[in-house]
Formats: structure tokens, C-alpha cells, sequence
């Protein structure tokens, strides 16, 4: 107020001078009188239209008349040229400023002139002017003005330090017209600055002002919006509807937040037209805008169009083009485009950074991959799903699409596998499941493996959802169950098979079922009903020709032989000799047989007529066997003789025992003894361990005795001898090498076991010499030595070592070798093998300090983690847990959580760890250019830890790389010097050399 008083108390002893002289001046100088005085009572607008009424000339109005009414006439003609904007009043007005010594005048003329700026929107220019002013002469209201129009102009100016204390000044001003306006741009900086309670307070203020309470209410919805306030962003937007009517600012805008709001709230329904409009008005829009309204378009089931937008939103490597990608696979889905979808999803896997958008990209991927019958696609990528998300609520979904695609691809046994993991399959996977143990089921019938292909048929037969396959199942049970010679059990289940109607299916058919009854029954000497089911193998009503015909007919002709019914059973036989079947010659010496029956001459002819009609017929040799018993049988060894001579040249060298026991008995019945001998002799000596060998024992005593010399039998008997069965020669090697190994003689003991190794590579003790060896090679320090024993013996994986072998291999791996990865490989073998709480405590111990010398600092941290639960842990143990899991979180970005375990160690420990931790510290906050920070911590590295010459090296050097950073060139020069020179450490030593050329190189580019 005292200023105000001041200033009006100035203005008025101007104004009572010109008073004075105006009194004094003529008649004619009335009308110039009433134009000043009215200026001067501050009725501007008026004094200005009687000012325009009177001419002067330009001479009289120069500050060569020194009249100072005349001067403040030409003042006043350019504060009203100023008011009307008129482009002379700024020339005359600069001119003015430069010519006049009158502050008053000076500080109005730049008041006006800034305003002028103002309204042409000549920002700097306006700020200049009123800079330059004094406020000593302006009015309450003018300064209020000015202070508004300077806070306006830096807030265009984007020079918002300077523009909010001037607003802010302005709007807590009550009655001023620019108190509004002031509140809404000050809002407006706050809302820039993220002040959000304070931008909304500004905002309320003027929400109902007619100029600013449209922008007002919109600003305040985005506040509202960024608190997650959709709800209430709706209910406000939409009570203050009537403000959006027309399609000014921020109308369109207007639409977008409450758009968005409904979006939020998931009402598509309503954000649809409104995203709809602002996309289709709005000049810029954001891709966030594009995806919301592809996104409500999906919802909505419109899906054509939300293929268009999200196709437009996938071509960036971006979060939006990931979703994009993924919904538009939802889209094509909808519109039964399988394969277009299936792409879509391909790129989003490619491109999702999410792991949970990327799964589940993954998972409809793979569904339909399996649906297209990309089988193998299907299976790799259901694989990798499952396997990275084992927690996903969609696991069983993925494991039954893997289990199809499997059971599609006829990967049965990998189906089965799968199968194993479900816990409750569902009605479409039960539906499978017969199936896929079905053809499991007949792969492991080719492999061999018929105890557990009958597991899974057995299941099949117990199945609801198998009907229709129950009766192949019973033709492969029947298979099954014959090659296991079960004969009764697959006679059951062939039987049921054709019971079940007889499905032909592959392999199974009522032929196949009825031709391995016949041998079935035929095995189990049941010859009559083999005789029916043989008979009963044909493909038509006649019987055929084929392999499978044939081999039942000739089967039958067995039967009626083994039925005694020869007549029936030589008649078939001789049709497969007519027809000149493969079979013939097993038929013709069937048919020589039954001729024996009767006339054992007729035999021998028939079976030398084999001989010759098939000589290249496998059932030669078998016929000379036979045509030599009969000749036994007859007693015609002279005969049998020849015969018998040819089978030992020819025969096989199965046959030879009974050949030589044969040719034996024929000489010792034609009373030639010797060479009767002879023939016993060579059976004994070429095959001892023979059934004939044993049989001959007492022929060959009849022969000694016959030829009267009995004690020559016991003799021969005792020369022959009996083998040893237990090899003791084994047994004594390694009990010399064990004495020399007790009697802790390793120098001898090594070469022992080592030649007892060597010569009994599968000997009784080969794991204990094994073993042992290795022992000898530990305790004499010969540690490459002693791995190789052991590692040989590890690798057996059935060693009653393997516990103790484990450890002393993990020891010297950890302790002597410093072989880390090895011995990490090894103590993790331990951990099921361990139940002592000592022997865990070491083992963890070591699996964590040999993964921090690797640097694996994810599995240091698990194994630190188990390492802290043991009752029996240390606290350095618990400090190099900590580190390990602080270095894991500098991998992984979390710099603060790290610096709050490496804040602990020192707590825990200190020594070389604590150093460490220190320094590991300091480098956090170097790494985050926390400058001041990094050096604290390092100087307290080098003052708590000087007794660790490596990390009080480290942390100078790192002292030099903070002020590099800052480009503090001399303090880093002098720093990394003088650890080149002073350091000890040969490696410190030339990184601080290279630093030294890293500054030289910076102050040269600076």
C-alpha cells in the first residue's frame, strides 16, 4: 500500500503541474487540456478518442521542445497507439524510450510496449520490456497484468522454472481478472511436473469457469485416469457431457479418455464409438489408441476389423506389437482362418518379450499346429512349453494337445510318457488312450518286449472307452501270449477275437486267428482241434495256394499223422509231392516215415529216393540220419556205415556228437571194437561236455572190457580229468596285490593291482583293485593318477565304491587340482547319495565356493541358499552366500536389492570377504554414476580392508574409472600411475597402464 501511495502521489504532482500551465495557456489549447486530463484521471480508452481529434506537427511533438506537456502529449498518443496495436506505436514508442529521461514514462511505455509484445505473441520480446520496467510506477492491477502476461509468456516459452512462481503469485491474488487463468496454467505446469494432487486442486478451482472449465474438467479426467480412478474418469466425464458439444479443444480428446476409462473398465460396448470417433478425428494418435479400439473391436466380434488395426499395430518390435500379433491370431481364429492365425501366433512367440504372452502364443500355436497337422511342430514347441512353464494353469491343456499330437505322429511311447503327467485326462484324451497303448502295445511286441506289451493290452481290454478295439486287442493278446508259449492263454484270446467278429485289421484277421490256434493246439498236443482250426485256413471256399495255406494244410497232414490216421495224412503229403510245393521234400519224408511204420524197407527206398530227387533240399542230411537209424534199426550196420561216414564229413558239428556215439555203436556191433574205441575216444576228446559224452561213459567201458583191458578205462577216465570250474588263479592275483596294499607297500601294491586289473578286465574283484589303486595314487599325492581308477570306476555306476570313490574324486577335482567345473559335477553326484549332516555341510560348502570361482553366480546362490539351512553353517558361509546372490542381482539389473546384501557381509565377516563386499559396493554405485557415492565406498574399502592388497588395488584403479567419468583427467591420470607404480599384481599392474592410455586419449578428444 505504501508503494500504491508513493506512486499515486507521484503522478499526481506531474498531473498538477501541467495542470498549472494548462490554466495558464490560451483559449484554443482547451480541447488538447480535456484530452489530458482525462488520460491522466487513468480513463485511458477515452482520453485516447479525444487525443485522435488533435493534430499536431510532427516538429512540435519533437523532444527539441523541451515542454514537457508536449512530451507527454506524444507519450500519451503512444500509449494509445500501443492500445489500439497500431505497428507505429512500436517504432515511436522505442524511439521514446530512447529519447526520454523520464523513468515514469519509461517504466509505463515498457509496460504498455510489453503488453503490446504480449498480444502479438512476441513472447521474448514482451519479456524483455517488462524486465527492464520498474514496478514502482504501475498500478496494483498493471503489475498484476504484467506478472500474468510474464507467467504466460515463459509458460509458452516452455520456461517453466521461470513461468510457476509467477502464475503461482498471480492466482493466489483473490479479484484479479487473471486469477483464473493463472490457477489453470500453473495447474497445467504441476500436471506437466507428474504433481498431481496439486495440478487437480489448480484444475477444480476453474472447473466451472466458461473459459477454462472445459479444458479444466478434461485435464482433471487424466489425472484421474493416471490414479486407475476409470470409474470415476466415466461418471465425471459423462456428468459434464454438455461442455463436449462441439468439436473444439479437447472435445475429440475428451473421447480418447473416456474411451480409454470404458476400455479400463472392460465396456467395450461403450469404448468402441468413442475410440471409434477420436481415431477418425484426431490428428496424432498413439499406437496405445489403435490397439485399444482393435482390442474393443475383438470384443465386440468384430473381428474383420480388428484384423485390419492389429495388423497395422504388428510390424514393431514392441509390447503392443506382440499383444497385436497375438489377438489377431485370436481374430483369424474367430473368422475360421486357421492357418492365417497360426502364423500370427508364430510371430508373437518370435517377438513377445512377456513370458506369459509368449506362453500362450506357444500353447495356441501348438493346438493349432496339431489341428493342421503340423504334428511335429506341434510336439517341439508343447515340449518347450511344458517344460518352461510348469506352473501354467494351462499345463494340462498343453499336456493333452502334446499327448494327440504324439498319438497323432505315432510317437507311442513319448505319448505314454506324457500320458504319466496327467493327472486327470479328459473325456476327448480318454478317448485316446486306447489307442495310443494299443500301438505302443504292438511296437513293443517287435521289440521283444512282450511283458510289457501285455501290460498295456491288458489295459486296453479293461478299458471303456476301447470298444472298438477289443477285439484286435485279443488277436495281439493271442500273439502275445503264444510267443511267451502260453498256448491256453492265447487259444482264449484268439478265440475271443473271433467271437468279437473277427475284425481284419493289419496283422489280425480270422485266417492269422485260426492258423496259430492250430499250432496253438498243436503245442499243447491237443491234435484234433489243431486239426479244425488248420483245416479252416483258407481265403476262399476252396482251398488255395498260398504260403499261409499251404503251411496249415501241411500242419494238418501233421496232425492226421500224430491222429494216426496215415491214409488221410499220406494222401495230403502226396499232393505237396505232385504240385512240387516248397514243402515236397518234408512232405516225401513224411511220407517215407509212415512207410516205416510198416516195412522199414520201403523206407530206406524212399528215403534214398529223397536223396536223389532233392539233393539241395535241406531235408537231405536230415534223411541220411534217418536212412542211417533204419539201416540201425534193421541191423544192417554194414549198410549204415557209409551213410554215416558222408554225415560226418557234411554234417554240422551239432550233429557230430551223435554221429560219432552212432559210428560207435555200429563198429562195437560188427565186433570191431578198436575202431569202436576209437570213435568213443574222439567223442570224449572234441566233445566233452555232450549229452552223447555222458551217455558213452558206459558203452565205452563195454568196449574196454570186451577188449580185456578194464583198468585202461579208469586210466583214460583220470587222463581226461574234470575242468575247474572256479578260476583260483583270479583269486590269488589280487590277494598278493591286497597284502601289499594292507601292508601299506604302495610302491609294490600299485604295479600288483594294476597287472591283476589288466589280466582279469571282468574278474570277481575288479571294482575292489580299482579302487584300491586309486587309494594308493591319493595317499602318494599322484592326484592326475588317482582320477583315472576312479573315474573308470564311477562310470560302472554299480560299485559298492561309488560313495567313497565320489568324494575322493570331488576332493581332488576341488581341493588339489582346482579343477572347479569338474569338481562342482562331482559333489553334485553326492547330494542324493548323502544323508550325514557332515557330509552335506561339505558338500555345499564346496558346490558353492567352486560356482563362485566360476562366476555361476545363479547356482553359488542355490546352493547357498541350502548351505544357510544347515544348523552347522558358518557365518563366512553365510557372508559368501550373500555375495554370490549380490552378484546374481547385478546379472539380473537389481542394483539396489544387490547393495542391500552386500551391505550385510561386513556384518558377517571381516576379512578378504568383506573386502570384496565393500568393493563390489562401491562398483554398484559407479555402475548407476552415484560419483560420490562409488568414492566413498572405495576409500572405505582401501581404509577397512588394507590387508587385501587385490581389492585395495581394484579399488583404486576403480577411484581413477569415477573420476575419468567425471572427466576429472589429472586426479584419474595420477590415481591409475600410481597404482602402475606401486602395485604388485602383474595383471593390476597392466590395467592400470591401459587406463593411463584410456585418459591420454579422452583429454586429446576433449
Amino acid at each position: 500500500m505504501r508503494l500504491l501511495l508513493l506512486i499515486s502521489i507521484s503522478l499526481f504532482c506531474q498531473f498538477a503541474l501541467f495542470a498549472q500551465r494548462t490554466r495558464q495557456s490560451t483559449e484554443q489549447d482547451l480541447p488538447s487540456y480535456r484530452a489530458l486530463s482525462t488520460f491522466r484521471q487513468g480513463r485511458i480508452e477515452e482520453g485516447c478518442q479525444l487525443l485522435e481529434r488533435i493534430s499536431f506537427q510532427e516538429p512540435n511533438l519533437s523532444l527539441q521542445n523541451q515542454d514537457l506537456e508536449i512530451q507527454e502529449f506524444r507519450y500519451a498518443k503512444i500509449v494509445c497507439q500501443l492500445l489500439k496495436a497500431d505497428k507505429n506505436g512500436e517504432i515511436d514508442a522505442l524511439q521514446f524510450l530512447a529519447e526520454t529521461n523520464v523513468q515514469s514514462w519509461k517504466d509505463r511505455i515498457r509496460f504498455y510496449l510489453g503488453n503490446f509484445y504480449f498480444i502479438q505473441q512476441n513472447w521474448p520480446a514482451a519479456l524483455d520490456q517488462y524486465k527492464l520496467l520498474s514496478v514502482a510506477n504501475l498500478a496494483n492491477t498493471e503489475i498484476a497484468k504484467m506478472q500474468f502476461n510474464q507467467g504466460y509468456s515463459y509458460f509458452v516459452l516452455k520456461q517453466y522454472d521461470f513461468a510457476k512462481p509467477l502464475l503461482n503469485s498471480i492466482r493466489q491474488l483473490p479479484g484479479t481478472a487473471y486469477q483464473t487463468a493463472a490457477t489453470y496454467y500453473y495447474g497445467l505446469i504441476l500436471f506437466g511436473e507428474g504433481k498431481m494432487n496439486e495440478a487437480i486442486s489448480c484444475f477444480q478451482q476453474v472447473e466451472k469457469d466458461s473459459n477454462f472449465g472445459k479444458l479444466s474438467v478434461y485435464y482433471i479426467s487424466q489425472i484421474m485416469m493416471a490414479r486407475g480412478e476409470a470409474e470415476q474418469v466415466i461418471s465425471y466425464l459423462e456428468k459434464n457431457a454438455s461442455l463436449f458439444q462441439d468439436s473444439s479443444y479437447p472435445s475429440t480428446e475428451r473421447n480418447q479418455v473416456l474411451g480409454h476409462a470404458y476400455f479400463v473398465t472392460a465396456n467395450f460396448e461403450k469404448a468402441l464409438p468413442l475410440l471409434s470417433f477420436y481415431l477418425s478425428a484426431a490428428s496424432e494418435t498413439t499406437r496405445v489408441d489403435l490397439y485399444e479400439l482393435a482390442f474393443s473391436q475383438f470384443k465386440m466380434r468384430k473381428y474383420a476389423e480388428a484384423v485390419m488395426n492389429f495388423k497395422k499395430l504388428s510390424g514393431a518390435q514392441d509390447t503392443i506389437a506382440a499383444y497385436s500379433l497375438f489377438y489377431l491370431g485370436e481374430s483369424y481364429v474367430e473368422l475360421k482362418n486357421k492357418r492365417e492365425a497360426r502364423s500370427a501366433y508364430s510371430l508373437c512367440m518370435q517377438s513377445a518379450v512377456k513370458k506369459d504372452l509368449q506362453a500362450a502364443a506357444q500353447l495356441n500355436f501348438s493346438k493349432l499346429s496339431y489341428e493342421l497337422g503340423y504334428f511335429d511342430e506341434a510336439v517341439r514347441e508343447l515340449e518347450l512349453y511344458i517344460r518352461n512353464n510348469p506352473a501354467s494353469s494351462s499345463l494340462l491343456e498343453a499336456q493333452e494337445v502334446l499327448f494327440a499330437s504324439l498319438a497323432a505322429s505315432s510317437n507311442y511311447k513319448r505319448a505314454l510318457q506324457v500320458l504319466e503327467q496327467i493327472q486327470i485326462p479328459s473325456t476327448q484324451t480318454q478317448q485316446f488312450i486306447p489307442s495310443v497303448r494299443f500301438g505302443r502295445a504292438v511296437e513293443l511286441f517287435y521289440d521283444g518286449d512282450l511283458i510289457e506289451a501285455k501290460k498295456l493290452l491288458l489295459r486296453i481290454i479293461n478299458d471303456k472307452w476301447a470298444v472298438s478295439i477289443q477285439g484286435i486287442t485279443n488277436f495281439w493278446l493271442g500273439e502275445v501270449c503264444y510267443l511267451q508259449k502260453d498256448y491256453t492263454a492265447a487259444i482264449l484270446y484268439y478265440n475271443k477275437y473271433l467271437s468279437l467278429g473277427g475284425v481284419v485289421s493289419g496283422e489280425a484277421s480270422p485266417i492269422h486267428a485260426y492258423y496259430n490256434l492250430g499250432y496253438a493246439y498243436l503245442n499243447l498236443t491237443q491234435y484234433k482241434l489243431a486239426l479244425s482250426n488248420f483245416e479252416k485256413v483258407k481265403y476262399g471256399n476252396q482251398a488255395g495256394n498260398t504260403s499261409l495255406e499251404l503251411d496249415a494244410r501241411l500242419r494238418a497232414a501233421d496232425c492226421q499223422l500224430l491222429l494216426r490216421q496215415y491214409k488221410n495224412a499220406k494222401q495230403l503229403y502226396q499232393g505237396f509231392v505232385d504240385m512240387d510245393a516248397p514243402a515236397a521234400p518234408y512232405a516225401f519224408f513224411q511220407i517215407a516215415s509212415i512207410e516205416g511204420i510198416d516195412n522199414v524197407n520201403n523206407k530206406i527206398r524212399l528215403l534214398k529216393e529223397l536223396i536223389v530227387r532233392y539233393p539241395q533240399s535241406p531235408y537231405v542230411l536230415k534223411s541220411k540220419m534217418s536212412l542211417a537209424d533204419a539201416y540201425m534199426e534193421g541191423e544192417k550196420f554194414r549198410d549204415a556205415l557209409p551213410v554215416l561216414e558222408d554225415l560226418l564229413q557234411n554234417a554240422s558239428a551239432a550233429e557230430q556228437p551223435d554221429l560219432l556215439f552212432k559210428t560207435a555203436v555200429v563198429y562195437y556191433n560188427l565186433d570191431e571194437n578198436e575202431k569202436a574205441l576209437s570213435y568213443y575216444q574222439r567223442l570224449f576228446e572234441q566233445y566233452p561236455n555232450s549229452a552223447e559224452a555222458a551217455d558213452a561213459l558206459e558203452e565205452l567201458k563195454a568196449v574196454y572190457v570186451d577188449l580185456g583191458r578194464a583198468t585202461e578205462y579208469t586210466t583214460y577216465l583220470k587222463k581226461r580229468g574234470i575242468s575247474v570250474s572256479v578260476n583260483l588263479e583270479d583269486s590269488l592275483q589280487y590277494l598278493v596285490a591286497e597284502q601289499q596294499f594292507d601292508a601299506k607297500d604302495y610302491t609294490r601294491a600299485i604295479p600288483s593291482l594294476q597287472q591283476y586289473l589288466n589280466q582279469f578286465p571282468q574278474g570277481k574283484y575288479f571294482p575292489d583293485a580299482q579302487f584300491r589303486l586309486a587309494t594308493c595314487y591319493y595317499l602318494r599325492k599322484e592326484w592326475e593318477q588317482a582320477i583315472v581308477p576312479l573315474e573308470e570306476l564311477l562310470s560302472a555306476n554299480q560299485s559298492k565304491y561309488q560313495f567313497e570313490a565320489n568324494f575322493i574324486l570331488a576332493r581332488i577335482y576341488y581341493f588339489e587340482l582346482k579343477k572347479f567345473d569338474k569338481a562342482a559335477y562331482w559333489y553334485e553326484q553326492l547330494i542324493p547319495l548323502t544323508v550325514k549332516t557332515e557330509d552335506r555341510l561339505e558338500i555345499f560348502r564346496a558346490l558353492l565356493r567352486a560356482n563362485y570361482q566360476q562366476k555361476n553366480w545363479a547356482a553359488a546362490s542355490q546352493f547357498g541358499d541350502s548351505l544357510v539351512l544347515l544348523k552347522e553353517k558358518s557365518k563366512e558361509d553365510q557372508a559368501l552366500g550373500a555375495l554370490a546372490k549380490a552378484k546374481q542381482c547385478f546379472v539380473d539389473n537389481k542394483e539396489t536389492e544387490g547393495q542391500q546384501l552386500l551391505n550385510t557381509i561386513p556384518l558377517l565377516n571381516k576379512a578378504a570377504l568383506a573386502a570384496e563386499a565393500r568393493y563390489e559396493l562401491a562398483l554398484s554405485h559407479f555402475r548407476l554414476q552415484q560419483w560420490k557415492l562409488a568414492e566413498k565406498m572405495a576409500f572405505e574399502t582401501i581404509n577397512k580392508s588394507g590387508s587385501y592388497e587385490w581389492w585395495v588395488t581394484k579399488s583404486y584403479l576403480l577411484l581413477g574409472d569415477i573420476y575419468l567419468s567425471q572427466k576429472d583427467y589429472f586426479n584419474a591420470r595420477a590415481t591409475f600411475q600410481s597404482v602402475y607404480e606401486n602395485a604388485n599384481d602383474p595383471v593390476l599392474r597392466k590395467e592400470a597402464l591401459e587406463k593411463i592410455e584410456l585418459v591420454k586419449k579422452s583429454e586429446k578428444g576433449n
